[in-house]
């Protein structure tokens, strides 16, 4: 039973994936005044982008910013793939506010 129940999580949580808006991206030299939801906000020359940004998808409407520039840390990487998803590594974790923890991951939300 415990099985059971154990697959029918699994099967749960890729279907709302599945369902879920995708993110897409865009290249920007600064900061929208308002940002849309599902898009992350690559900040800088395309060649050398220095910041992503989105609001947050718990809903609270804050804007998370994360640092791209090697040197210095907290730091985040990003990757688009060929059918040009966005992959933001490592974890999105607001340690005030909502708090909420995720991942991006081929331009989906996965909480973690």
């Amino acid at each position: 039973m415990k099985r059971f129940i154990k697959l029918v999580e699994q099967a749960y949580k890729q279907l709302a994936l599945f369902f879920q808006p995708s993110y897409s991206f865009t290249i920007a030299d600064d900061l929208p005044v308002k940002l849309e939801k599902h898009r992350v906000y690559i900040l800088g020359e395309p060649s050398d982008p220095w910041a992503v940004a989105l609001e947050c998808p718990c809903g609270c409407h804050s804007i998370i910013q994360l640092n791209l520039l090697r040197e210095a840390k907290p730091r985040w990487e990003y990757s688009i793939s060929h059918n040009r998803a966005i992959t933001i590594k490592p974890s999105i974790w607001r340690k005030a506010g909502c708090k909420s923890h995720f991942f991006i991951r081929k331009g989906k939300i996965v909480w973690a």
